[in-house]
């Protein structure tokens, strides 16, 4: 599935492609560990939705130092943004979710994360739990995508297992 962001879903045109690198392929690049920090924010907030306050919250910080983090990069990574940036890359390098999803799965309580949000498990120092979590949800996505892709009835699907795999609770 091709990564969009907010901007290309209003105006349906894909951002401008560099010569040899399709727009998903920037993505991944602008949120890897060695992108400068405001490329890494803006495919925060542009293409997973996240918002400046839900960095800022994530992060332990106040939502002046992430508009300053947008503004340049310091070099200082606290643990924190390292954290949601690292499990950021790994939803979207997981291919087959609409990067809108991850938002949506960042700020939805979780059963393996004791039903926190992952964003408030982020914050209290959790990354290996959120790890695991994000695992999980890809590995469901990616079956849930396989099924549908089989033809197989999609009433075989549950509906629990969807919502689970969204907010790793089952209703």
């Amino acid at each position: 599935m091709a990564i969009l962001s907010n901007s290309e879903r209003a105006s349906g045109q894909p951002e401008e492609e560099t010569e040899n690198e399709s727009a998903e392929d920037l993505i991944l690049r602008e949120i890897g560990p060695t992108s400068p920090r405001p490329d890494q924010i803006r495919v925060m907030q542009d293409v997973v939705g996240l918002k400046l306050k839900e960095i800022a919250y994530a992060t332990g910080v106040s939502r002046e130092s992430v508009r300053l983090w947008k503004r340049a990069d310091n070099g200082d990574r606290p643990e924190r943004y390292e954290d949601l940036r690292a499990v950021t890359e790994r939803l979207l390098r997981g291919g087959s979710l609409d990067p809108i999803l991850v938002g949506a799965w960042f700020r939805s309580r979780n059963r393996g994360l004791g039903y926190r949000r992952p964003l408030e498990a982020i914050r209290a120092g959790a990354f290996e739990k959120v790890s695991h979590a994000a695992e999980s949800f890809l590995a469901l996505s990616a079956a849930a995508s396989e099924h549908v892709r089989s033809g197989e009835p999609t009433e075989v699907l549950e509906r629990h297992d969807v919502v689970e795999a969204v907010t790793g609770s089952v209703p």
